[in-house]
C-alpha cells in the first residue's frame, strides 16, 4: 500500500509498530474510517522482491515507472 505525505498528515493515524496496529483515531471530522483500528498482516521475506516490497504489489498505474523501482535507481530521487 502507498500512502501519500498529504493523506497521512491529514489523518495522522497512530502507529503501533511492534503491534502491527494502525488506528484512525486522530482523522478529520469528514473521515468515514475515524476511529477505525486495523491490524497489517506481516509480509514473509520470502515473497519479497529485490526492493523489499512484496510480490505482485505495485499498482498497475505504476508500471510506467518500473523502472524507478529497480535497485539501482531505487536509490535516488528523481528530478522535479
Amino acid at each position: 500500500m502507498l500512502l501519500g505525505q498529504d493523506w497521512l498528515a491529514a489523518h495522522n493515524p497512530s502507529i503501533d509498530w511492534s503491534s502491527h496496529r494502525v488506528a484512525l483515531n486522530r482523522c478529520p471530522t469528514t473521515c468515514r474510517s475515524k476511529g477505525a483500528v486495523t491490524t497489517v498482516a506481516q509480509t514473509k521475506a520470502d515473497n519479497l522482491d529485490e526492493n523489499g516490497v512484496p510480490k505482485g504489489t505495485k499498482p498497475a498505474y505504476l508500471a510506467l515507472f518500473s523502472h524507478l523501482f529497480k535497485q539501482k535507481e531505487f536509490v535516488k530521487l528523481p528530478g522535479r
